[in-house]
């Protein structure tokens, strides 16, 4: 590679990390709704209560993820079809009407049937004012999302970090002082998210509405928009099934408390995706398609995995040392001691799966779609049929491990559907000294904690070490060089 290819490849590698680092701030401040509503609800609402939002908040993700129809999965890969910018735009406003369309239906359900899709998820009716606002709401949140792409595909990151700090202070401080008022009415968390994402359209159409939008839309894209869309929304009704079926067995077969606690705990996990998995995939996704066509496509892959889990592998080991720590000023109810096993194994899977979006690139390139769908409805069914026979036997042990499993089995399989499209080599050296050293910190925080606690102090050294093992074994001599100027540069601020 000449000197030149790789001061590009260099300047992409930054542009990743940056972005993902600003996108980083915004998703913290986004899924900090969720993740800060977890002390506050399990501090207001009693367990029963908590597994009753829980569902319903499951109903409305399931929900949303029919009524996008995938557009704005869908939207990259069009968009950058077209070199003129006035096409550009042209593609966003035909993408955004089908999307507005899927909203209308969302809300329209919600309203009309709010009662009856509580009667079918918690065999009760009283839950439909809270499943109607749950639909509205998060028919919003899905029409922000696609207008959020819109400013990752042209980099305004700052802005997307903006609009998330409102949609978090909204959105909190709703729901606190209502809750003040109706302690304990399960309605209160959902209409606070769905006023406070009101607000945040708004606020888009108002700053953006004439950069964004065109009064001309491309007939030809509606066709290949839902070509790409449709077979999206089947992929992400299986992966809503992977995630949440959990949930619904052992709401049916342990309790509704269980349901809430393992709720409670998965959302711990789902830190790490939170962290990292999201910012990046925020970024990548534009990135990918667009330098799709670069001389250097094939070390930058191999570039961005390692960097991908050796990010991902040091937030695991922090987080399995010091979770037993932290658990608790998180957790307020009950019955948090079962918890961390499920917190650190969801967050390993999703670390795992987060490598769906980089070893799926060949079938996303190649418009293959429908591997997708094959993919999560398969897992999807296995994982439904395991279910049925591990909770029941198990209880949350059982649910954490058929997810751990199934976050293993998708990017596998997508990895080999996509591999004879676009092959891309993995470094498989670095790549298991990451693996060991991250399943020393699991395995220790599991199984031998409970019986070998160490003193908060001296979980630090431990962690340096096993962190410090990684830097030194997998990285290069320029890339430790990198890191050292940097925290030299850290040191003097």
């Amino acid at each position: 590679m000449s000197e030149t290819d790789r001061t590009t490849l260099a300047a992409k590698l930054k542009e990743v990390g940056k972005h993902s680092m600003v996108y980083g701030l915004g998703s913290i401040a986004q899924s900090a709704v969720q993740f800060l509503l977890i002390p506050i609800l399990t501090a207001a609402f009693s367990p029963l209560a908590f597994g009753a939002f829980s569902l319903i908040q499951m109903t409305a993700t399931i929900s949303g993820s029919i009524f996008y129809l995938g557009i704005t999965s869908a939207l990259p890969r069009s968009y950058f079809d077209y070199p003129d910018e006035r096409d550009r735009k042209s593609v966003f406003t035909t993408a955004f009407l089908l999307l507005l369309a899927g909203a209308l239906l969302q809300v329209s359900l919600g309203m009309a049937g709010g009662r009856m899709l509580s009667q079918l998820v918690l065999r009760t009716p009283v839950y439909g004012e809270a499943m109607a606002w749950a639909l509205g709401g998060g028919a919003l949140l899905f029409v922000n999302y696609f207008l959020f792409a819109w400013l990752r595909i042209v980099r305004k990151s700052m802005t997307s970090v903006v609009f998330s700090i409102i949609t978090l202070v909204g959105s909190i401080g709703l729901s606190i002082m209502r809750l003040h008022r109706n302690p304990g009415e399960v309605t209160v968390p959902f209409l606070a998210i769905a006023l406070t994402q009101g607000v945040i359209l708004l606020a888009f159409l108002l700053l953006y509405g004439r950069s964004a939008f065109t009064t001309r839309i491309l007939p030809r894209e509606v066709r290949l928009l839902l070509s790409y869309g449709i077979p999206t929304v089947l992929s992400s009704f299986a992966g809503m099934l992977i995630d949440w079926s959990d949930r619904v067995f052992i709401e049916r077969f342990v309790s509704l408390g269980a349901a809430g606690i393992y709720s409670a705990a998965f959302r711990i996990g789902s830190m790490v995706n939170v962290l990292m998995v999201a910012p990046f995939a925020q970024i990548w996704q534009p990135m990918m398609i667009e330098y799709r066509d670069h001389a250097d496509i094939d070390e930058f892959y191999t570039k961005v995995i390692s960097y991908f889990f050796l990010c991902g592998g040091l937030i695991l080991i922090f987080s399995s040392l010091f979770i037993r720590n932290l658990l608790p000023l998180v957790i307020r109810s009950k019955g948090h001691e079962g918890s961390i096993a499920v917190a650190l194994l969801v967050m390993l899977g999703y670390l795992i799966f987060g490598y769906t979006n980089i070893g799926s690139a060949g079938l996303i390139y190649h418009r293959k779609i429908t591997w997708f769908a094959y993919v999560y409805w398969g897992v999807a069914l296995l994982k439904l049929a395991a279910n049925a026979v591990v909770i029941p036997a198990f209880g949350i042990n059982g649910a954490v491990a058929t997810t751990l499993g199934a976050d293993i089995l998708v990017p596998t399989c997508l990895y080999l559907a996509a591999r004879r499209y676009f092959p891309i080599h993995v470094d498989w050296r670095r790549l298991g000294i990451i693996t060991a050293m991250v399943l020393l910190a699991v395995g220790y925080a599991i199984l031998l904690e409970p019986i070998l606690p160490i003193r908060f102090a001296l979980k630090i050294p431990l962690a340096l070490l096993l962190m410090g093992t990684i830097f030194l074994l997998c990285t290069t001599r320029q890339e430790k060089n990198w890191v050292r100027g940097l925290l030299i540069t850290l040191a003097r601020c």
